[in-house]
Order: C-alpha cells, then sequence, then structure tokens
C-alpha cells in the first residue's frame, strides 16, 4: 500500500510572542495626562507622580470647600426665608422680572421705549432701567405685565416722570394701539399671595437663564 502526503502542511512549534508589559494609564491630573504604570496593590493612585497627587489632593480639598460652603449658603437661604415677609418676596420677584426686561431689551436690540436712543448695557447699576408704562405706584396689579415694562433710559424713567406722553407713543409703534389702550383700561385688582411670587421669581430667573449666553451685562 502506498502511502501519499496529505495537502496539509505539519505545524511548526513558533516562538512565543513578545510580553507587552503591563497596561499603562494617563495621569488624572488634567495638567500633565502623562502614562503611567498603575500600582495593583494602591488602585486608588490615579496619578503619576507626588506632584501631580499633591495637585489633585489640593484641587480635591477646594471642591469639597466649595460644596460645603455651596450647603451651607443654600441652609442659610432656607433658613432666612423663615424671615421673610410678603414685601420682601415682592422685592424679590420684581429684581428677576426688571432684570428679564433689561436682558431681552439687549438681547433683541431694544431702543429706549420712550426716546429711541440705543440702551447700553454699561455703568453702575446697568446702563438703562426696566420703565413701566403705568408705573407700579399707580397700578401695581401690572407690575409683572411685559407688556407694560420695557427697557428704558435713566434720565426718562428716573428724572422725567417716566416720560409718560414719549413712552406711550413708542409703546404704540411697537405693541400696537389695541394693546396700549387694554393696559390703560385694566384695572382689575389682583392678589399676589407669596406662593404666585415665588413662582414669578423663578418663571423670570429661568427666562433670563436662557438668553443669558447671548448677553453681557453689568
Amino acid at each position: 500500500m502506498t502511502l501519499t502526503r496529505s495537502g496539509f502542511a505539519r505545524k511548526l512549534p513558533t516562538e512565543p510572542k513578545p510580553s507587552k508589559g503591563p497596561k499603562l494609564a494617563k495621569c488624572a491630573n488634567r495638567a500633565c495626562r502623562a502614562p503611567y504604570t498603575p500600582d495593583a496593590t494602591r488602585p486608588y493612585v490615579k496619578w503619576c507622580s507626588p506632584d501631580c497627587g499633591a495637585v489633585m489632593g489640593l484641587e480635591l480639598v477646594a471642591k469639597r470647600k466649595a460644596s460645603k460652603e455651596k450647603a451651607e449658603r443654600r441652609e442659610t437661604k432656607r433658613k432666612l426665608e423663615k424671615f421673610k415677609n410678603r414685601s420682601d418676596f415682592i422685592k424679590d420677584a420684581q429684581y428677576s422680572f426688571n432684570r428679564y426686561v433689561r436682558m431681552r431689551a439687549i438681547r433683541f436690540g431694544h431702543s429706549c421705549i420712550s426716546s429711541g436712543i440705543p440702551l447700553v448695557a454699561e455703568g453702575v447699576g446697568g446702563g438703562f432701567d426696566a420703565g413701566h408704562y403705568r408705573s407700579i405706584g399707580s397700578a401695581p396689579h401690572l407690575r409683572f405685565n411685559l407688556n407694560n415694562c420695557w427697557g428704558q433710559g435713566k434720565q426718562d424713567n428716573r428724572y422725567g416722570a417716566g416720560a409718560s406722553f414719549e413712552y406711550r407713543r413708542g409703546l404704540i409703534a411697537r405693541r400696537g394701539l389695541d394693546v396700549v389702550e387694554a393696559l390703560e383700561a385694566d384695572d382689575r385688582v389682583r392678589k399676589f399671595d407669596i406662593a404666585y411670587l415665588v413662582r414669578i421669581k423663578n418663571i423670570f430667573d429661568r427666562k433670563a437663564k436662557r438668553i443669558a449666553r447671548f448677553v453681557s451685562m453689568r
């Protein structure tokens, strides 16, 4: 019987592949990020050198301190809320509302509602005011009405008695006569309870936050 060679060649032993060595990691120090060999006995070590470890330790201390201070401020604010009266809540809500009105004016390029002069968000307390057409004193129920409040130069708002005639003319041009007459006829009594005032503040804080990236104000 004749034996024939099969088509499969016999595999010869090969040399073992060289070891790749221990897997490297990157230093957790963001200013370094150098590769290093982790120590299996100390898995909590995430840095490549004692210097980087010291930097990260200081960062951790600062982060914990900031977190603690933030929690303390939140707790202090919560405690102070108990001593606030309705006037304080009105003041807080009005501040947030007025701030949004001023930010809206800059965001959409509004000029002064009464004089037409460009508004500039600079200077102490801002370069202009959130001026009400019907003043808070005469129409407190419209203090949070966006149609009733627009960006207005300080000269007109504070020293020109609100420049009511010019304000009306500017408001008609911006919103229309129907809106202005509706504001003038609106004498409905409104009672702003504390829950409503808190909600108003939160609403306008959120509105301001949404457009803050488009606006640079002091």
